[in-house]
This record gives C-alpha cells, sequence and structure tokens, in this order.
C-alpha cells in the first residue's frame, strides 16, 4: 500500500473535506490531542513505517462537554 495523498493533492483535500463534512454530519468525535505526546517516542516504534503511512489527522476540535 502507498500513500499517494502527496501526489494527487487536490484529490486527498477534495476527499478529507468531504470525510470532515460527514464525521460533522454524524455527530463523530476526532480524538484529542494527548498533551504528553512526543513524536520521538512515537518514531522509535517498531511499525512507525507502517502507521505513518496513514497520517495523523492535523487539526484540532473543541472539546465536548463531557471532555472537560
Amino acid at each position: 500500500m502507498n500513500n499517494i495523498a502527496r501526489q494527487h493533492a487536490q484529490e486527498h483535500q477534495k476527499l478529507f473535506n468531504e470525510m470532515m463534512v460527514y464525521f460533522e454530519k454524524v455527530g463523530a468525535r476526532m480524538p484529542k490531542l494527548n498533551p504528553d505526546h512526543d513524536p520521538e517516542v512515537y518514531r522509535q516504534v517498531k511499525e512507525y513505517d507502517q502507521r505513518v503511512l496513514w497520517g495523523p489527522f492535523e487539526d484540532r476540535r473543541p472539546l465536548e462537554e463531557d471532555e472537560k
């Protein structure tokens, strides 16, 4: 499996936006940022090369009332 998002940036952005609209429509909650996250520790994980193919969600969302 190859991540081709960079080679097809416009299509990637279109599909990502559609996914985010769908998540909003169904009330999906994205994981909140982990304040203790250390990227260097994550890079040391054995499966890092496979996990990084999926890429991170690079945005934030407001916390819901039950998460505060």
